[in-house]
């Protein structure tokens, strides 16, 4: 099992470009074993975890690394994400946040679901795509905290 962040390691690579996609790495049992993530398929480069393992534990293995590189479409370009309800109440519901991308810090606050960006927005660091991903998901986590 992926014990902690040592024991994984992912980046992006080819950013902006066709060919963009997560390269990764993962310790199991002691031994290093990489890869690259696009398309949700993994693409093992050598040695492959086959060579040391059997079927099913290479299964268990890609679901494990799904689950980490997808996240279940959680914040997947964001680490470190907090956010909290700064006013509750009838008339009004709002949330700061605060999340790391790419080692640079960037927060904001949802007012009644709109999200108001401080400045630098992270637009530069991500696609449109993916900076509309990530501004649902910021969305979604601050309604799941109303009470």
């Amino acid at each position: 099992m992926v014990k902690d962040n040592k024991d994984f390691d992912v980046k992006t690579i080819f950013k902006g470009r066709p060919h963009e996609r997560q390269q990764f790495s993962i310790l199991l049992d002691g031994k290093e074993y990489r890869g690259h993530y696009t398309d949700n398929e993994i693409q093992w480069m050598h040695p492959h975890p086959i060579q040391d393992v059997d079927q099913d534990q290479v299964d268990w293995l890609e679901k494990e690394l799904h689950q980490l590189l997808e996240g279940d479409k959680k914040l997947q370009h964001a680490d470190d994400v907090e956010i909290e309800s700064v006013m509750k109440g009838p008339a009004h519901v709002s949330h700061y946040f605060k999340l790391n991308i790419g080692g640079e810090i960037f927060r904001g606050m949802i007012f009644n679901g709109v999200l108001h960006w401080y400045r630098p927005d992270p637009l530069d660091k991500l696609s449109e795509e993916e900076f509309e991903e990530l501004k649902q998901n910021l969305r979604d986590q601050a309604e799941g905290q109303k009470e």
